[in-house]
């Protein structure tokens, strides 16, 4: 009887530890219903060329929101403090009374109503637009969304939003002066129109070698932009005073020389007969 009700007593508290373990124990947070972030044109070290749309659905018993942008992403401008209604670049809809805090480290976004004193009505989609321009983006890709009641994390979801990485073309005057501004993109487009100019030369398009010897590129000719890449000016040499290229002169030089020779040949010869 003794040894039986031992046994008894270990498991009644063995029992007992278990259920102050579970309700210490910190709830894990369920995902966020339908959370979406959706842009276009994303390229790594460009603002946001189109506005960011974030969309999640209010679950119960919250009564605020945080959205963090990835990482190393970055506001363009200085954002808003503390109690303070949601203003351009960040526009929020599905809440009644809606403040806004961002810029804040670590959140993107703290949204929440009245300070914090108002519920959230479940079941409401929460709509929060980024206008173009207003981050910096990195090569990041992680929006972390969630839901709050105080302190404690009700819902979160993440959700990736990946950015193309742009290619630089570097343009060298190759011997011009002037400019030509550096290009960036994430796909094919067309070059900068050429900007440089050279004393006695005039330009004969871009080359990937300094020597012309590389892959040529007519001026505003269409480039891939699948790796960065410098691209040197070409010029061709023209004679001094005339505008005419180098080639074109040792062809005038020549024919001239040519007629002079038959001419000189035809003046002996009529001299000669005028002799006889």
């Amino acid at each position: 009887m003794k040894n039986f009700s031992l046994k008894a007593l270990g498991a009644f508290i063995f029992a007992a530890g278990l259920v102050v373990a579970g309700v210490a124990a910190p709830a894990q947070a369920a995902p966020i219903t339908s959370p979406s972030v959706t842009t276009s044109g994303l390229v790594q070290g460009q603002t946001n060329p189109n506005p960011i749309v974030i969309s999640m659905t209010t679950p119960t018993g919250s009564d605020g929101a945080n959205v963090t942008i990835p990482s190393d992403w970055s506001w363009t401008q200085t954002m808003s403090p503390a109690s303070t209604p949601c203003v351009a670049p960040v526009q929020v809809s599905g809440f009644t009374a809606t403040f806004c805090r961002y810029g804040v480290s670590p959140f993107v976004l703290d949204l929440y109503t009245s300070n914090n004193l108002n519920p959230i009505t479940s079941g409401t989609t929460v709509t929060i637009t980024i206008a173009a321009g207003a981050l910096n983006v990195g090569a990041a890709t992680d929006f972390i969304l969630s839901f709050q009641n105080g302190a404690t994390v009700v819902d979160t979801s993440t959700v990736s939003v990946g950015a193309s990485s742009a290619k630089t073309v570097t343009f060298n005057a190759n011997g011009g002066t002037g400019s030509t501004a550096t290009q960036s993109s994430s796909s094919a487009a067309a070059l900068t129109t050429n900007g440089y100019s050279r004393s006695g030369y005039v330009f004969a398009g871009w080359n990937t070698a300094v020597d012309g010897s590389g892959t040529a590129y007519a001026d505003g000719a269409s480039f891939p932009f699948t790796a960065n890449t410098t691209l040197y000016a070409q010029w061709t040499a023209t004679l001094a005073n005339t505008g005419i290229s180098s080639a074109t002169g040792i062809s005038l030089l020549v024919g001239g020389l040519s007629l002079a020779i038959i001419g000189a040949e035809l003046f002996m010869i009529a001299r000669r007969k005028r002799s006889n």
